[in-house]
């Protein structure tokens, strides 16, 4: 019954998930921000991925919904947040922040889970964080990647607000490694946060 209780939860995480992104998408076709479009799909390609292998990855309702917090945050980037601050704090600097420390929570809870594995929690924590670094360093190559092909524009496949590159005359200088290094600086915050919680959860409730 548990179980069963938890899928449906995961369920409707997910479709309100979907709700979402057909609004998002909806504004960026009306905005004609339609680069937009594929961080939409994407991102409910990503929840759907995890949905799949929620089994596996010993899913809970709570962190599925923190990760899908975290996209939802992303796309939300579609209304212009990216050009904004908040607490004197890019919106960039939040969303590398709770991405991580979703990844990195159920990145922890599967290794906490996976039966091989005997470690204690300060080691699986770390190597979690070394795990949730590598895939934010492989996210930081896809956007240079994105902006080198595809140029300026919106979504994570191109260059614009929160990205620190703004033309081509960036490329090489300091400013652009100096927004890569606070992007994965926020990523370890997130990711040290997320075994923060999880070790407090496990070792006091």
């Amino acid at each position: 019954m548990k179980h069963d209780s938890s899928k449906l939860q995961l369920r409707l995480i997910l479709s309100f998930y979907a709700v979402i992104m057909i609004v998002f998408a909806r504004h960026a076709y009306l905005t004609e921000a339609v680069t937009w479009l594929w961080d939409c799909v994407v991102t409910f390609l990503v929840g759907l991925i995890v949905y799949k292998f929620r089994n596996k990855l010993n899913l809970t309702p709570l962190l599925f919904f923190v990760l899908m917090f975290s996209l939802g945050l992303h796309t939300a980037g579609v209304y212009g947040l990216y050009a904004q601050q908040f607490l004197n704090l890019d919106f960039d600097h939040y969303t590398h922040f709770f991405g991580s420390m979703a990844m990195c929570m159920i990145l922890t809870n599967w290794l906490l889970h996976y039966k091989s594995l005997k470690y204690k929690l300060g080691v699986v924590c770390f190597i979690a964080i070394l795990m949730t670094l590598g895939i934010s360093a492989i996210h930081e190559i896809i956007e240079f990647l994105g902006y080198f092909f595809f140029g300026e524009g919106e979504g994570f496949l191109f260059a614009g607000a929160g990205d620190g590159i703004l033309t081509s005359a960036d490329i090489g200088v300091s400013g652009t490694y100096h927004n890569a290094m606070i992007d994965l600086l926020f990523n370890a915050i997130g990711a040290v946060v997320a075994c923060i919680v999880l070790g407090f959860k496990k070792l006091f409730l």
